[in-house]
């Protein structure tokens, strides 16, 4: 998995999003388990996905190698409106609402592997 560094983070998540980043990567158990994930899209004329951390690091998910994730937020409802604020920046930024396309303009530097996410409000 690949993490866009700026995370943008639900409220809920708060200062602990460094320990729930880790504890998704490592697989272990935790409050991270029903947390959801804001992932871009692996489907044709879609850009965002939202998806349970469950979901995510199952070991039958064949796509987690490749879920690049940009958000993640403590319920759905929190999800949704995390969801609605990136769109809203993609909007102001570049005029258009392709989110997946803006996420994939940044430089492959915002992109972090294991261990390396920094996590912060965009």
């Amino acid at each position: 998995m690949k993490w866009f560094s700026p995370l943008y983070l639900g409220e809920s998540i708060g200062t602990g999003a460094g320990r729930y980043c880790a504890g998704i990567e490592s697989g272990s158990a935790g409050p991270w388990d029903r947390s959801i994930l804001i992932v871009l899209s692996a489907h044709q004329g879609a850009s965002l996905e939202l998806i349970t951390v469950r979901l995510a690091t199952d070991s039958r998910n064949l796509r987690r190698e490749n879920l690049r994730a940009v958000g993640l937020a403590g319920s759905l409802k929190e999800a949704r409106e995390l969801t609605a604020q990136i769109a809203l920046e993609c909007l102001e930024a570049t005029g258009g609402e392709d989110l997946k396309e803006w996420f994939l303009s940044f430089p492959q530097e915002r992109w972090s592997d294991r261990g390396e996410v920094g996590v912060s409000k965009p």
